[in-house]
C-alpha cells in the first residue's frame, strides 16, 4: 500500500502528457456561449450581458428621425442610420464590431431590391416612430448601439435579418425589447396561447407569462407577426434586469404593445 501512495504521489507530481486542450476548450465554450447568445428565443434574456459591458443611454423617441441630429440629451449620440455597432466578445467584454454574421441566412422567398444601409435606415424610421406613439411615456436605450440618437437595427444578427435589441425604461420600471425581421417564420404560429387575423390578411400570435413561481419574478412576452408578403417579425419582451437585486417590479411593456409594434405596416422588408 505504501509503495502505491509513492506512486500515485509521483505520478501527480509529474503527470503524463495529455491529449485535451485545455485552451481549446475554454475558447471552444467561449465561442458556444456566443452562439447561444444570438441564436433562438433566448435572445431577450441573452442581451443582457451586454447591457452590463457598457453605459446606455436612455433617450426619448420622436424627437429625431432615421438619419436625422443626434438627440440634444447625448452630445455624442451618433445619428440613426449610421450608429456603429458594439457586440460581446468571446471574453465578455464590448468591442466595436459592425461585421456579419457567420451563420448563413436564409434565401427571401422574393427578392429583396431594397440596399441593406437604405433598408436599415428606414426600418429603424419605422420602429422609432411606433415606439413614441405606442411607449410615450418610456424612453429607450439600444443595446447594440449604445451612442445612437435612437433606436437602429443591426443587419445579419442571427436568426434575424434585422435585428433591433433596446432596454425600455418608465419611471422605476425597466425591460428589454427584441424586435427580430425574417424572411419566413421560424418558429410554429401554432404554439402561442393567443392569435388573431387582421383585414389585410396578417397573421399575429403572442404569449404573456408572468413567472410567479420564479424567485425573481419577471415577465415575458412573444409575439409573431406573418404578413401576407412574406416578411415574419419575432418580437420579444423581458422584465427579470430590474429582479436581480431587489422584489418583482411590473413590466413597463404590455402584450398589446408589443403586438401593437410589430404590426406596424412599416415594418417589412417590401416596402
Amino acid at each position: 500500500m505504501e509503495h502505491l501512495s509513492e506512486t500515485l504521489r509521483a505520478a501527480a507530481a509529474d503527470p503524463p502528457p495529455s491529449g485535451i486542450d485545455l485552451d481549446r476548450l475554454i475558447a471552444g465554450e467561449r465561442r458556444a456561449r456566443q452562439r447561444r447568445w444570438l441564436i433562438g428565443p433566448a435572445v431577450a434574456v441573452a442581451v443582457l450581458a451586454i447591457a452590463g459591458t457598457v453605459t446606455l443611454t436612455f433617450r426619448s423617441p420622436g424627437s429625431h428621425g432615421a438619419g436625422g441630429p443626434p438627440s440634444s440629451s447625448g452630445p455624442t449620440a451618433e445619428p440613426v442610420g449610421r450608429c456603429t455597432a458594439v457586440r460581446p466578445s468571446p471574453t465578455g467584454e464590448s468591442t466595436v464590431d459592425p461585421g456579419k454574421a457567420t451563420t448563413t441566412a436564409p434565401v427571401p422567398p422574393t427578392a429583396l431590391t431594397e440596399p441593406e444601409g437604405a433598408a436599415i435606415a428606414r426600418l429603424s424610421g419605422v420602429l422609432n416612430a411606433r415606439l413614441a406613439t405606442v411607449l410615450p411615456n418610456a424612453s429607450f436605450a439600444d443595446v447594440i448601439h449604445p451612442n445612437c440618437a435612437g433606436i437602429q437595427f443591426a443587419g445579419d444578427i442571427y436568426p434575424g435579418r434585422y435585428y433591433a435589441s433596446l432596454q425600455v425604461k418608465e419611471g422605476e420600471r425597466l425591460a428589454t425589447l427584441v424586435v427580430m425581421i425574417h424572411y419566413r417564420p421560424f418558429v410554429d404560429m401554432n404554439v402561442y396561447q393567443n392569435s388573431r387575423s387582421l383585414p389585410d390578411g396578417t397573421e399575429v400570435g403572442w404569449n404573456d407569462e408572468s413567472r410567479v413561481g420564479n424567485v425573481k419574478g419577471g415577465r415575458d412576452i412573444q409575439a409573431s407577426v406573418l404578413r401576407p408578403d412574406g416578411t415574419f417579425l419575432t418580437l420579444l419582451s423581458h422584465n427579470d434586469l430590474m429582479m436581480a437585486t431587489g422584489p418583482s417590479v411590473p413590466s413597463p411593456v404590455t402584450a398589446e404593445q408589443v403586438v401593437a409594434l410589430g404590426t406596424d405596416p412599416g415594418l417589412t422588408l417590401y416596402p
